[in-house]
């Protein structure tokens, strides 16, 4: 499955989700939505996937190129199903830290807060992706091409 198919069936469902919110924010006047907060959070994503489909294929090149000092090949130590299961918990183990590292280190404090920006608790807050956040997130996932697959 490609990015684009991935933005192809998320795109409609993410876009339901927020009409429905907005139309049941409406009726029992609850002001979930404010315009401006929510266009805002529209420009965010834009500007994350703009940067993320400029930087990507640098990044899979500097990926590759790490490879080639990888300590250890898992798939040659594992049965496929634990590699598979490994890779989930090592995936997840390095995104925790590099959101728990965006909250404390200040240069990814900036970057990272303006998830952190809206007054308002609604699905367009989950679209506020910072742009340069696939650039900080490099020295965390990288690490995977030094021992891994």
């Amino acid at each position: 499955m490609s990015d684009l198919d991935i933005y192809l069936y998320g795109v409609p469902i993410v876009l339901t989700l927020i009409a429905a919110e907005v139309i049941y924010s409406s009726i029992y006047k609850l002001g979930y939505y404010k315009l401006k907060d929510s266009l805002a959070g529209f420009g965010l994503l834009f500007g994350n996937i703009t940067v993320s489909l400029l930087t990507k294929s640098s990044i899979f090149f500097l990926s590759i190129y790490l490879y080639q000092f990888k300590l250890v090949s898992i798939n040659e130590l594992f049965p496929t199903w634990l590699v598979w299961v490994l890779t989930f918990l090592v995936i997840d183990f390095v995104y925790y830290w590099y959101h728990r590292c965006s909250h404390r280190v200040r240069l990814l404090w900036a970057v990272h807060m303006n998830h952190h920006s809206s007054e308002e608790m609604n699905f367009t807050v989950a679209l506020r992706q910072a742009w340069f956040g696939p650039i900080t997130k490099v020295p965390f996932f990288c690490s995977y091409a030094f021992n891994w697959i």
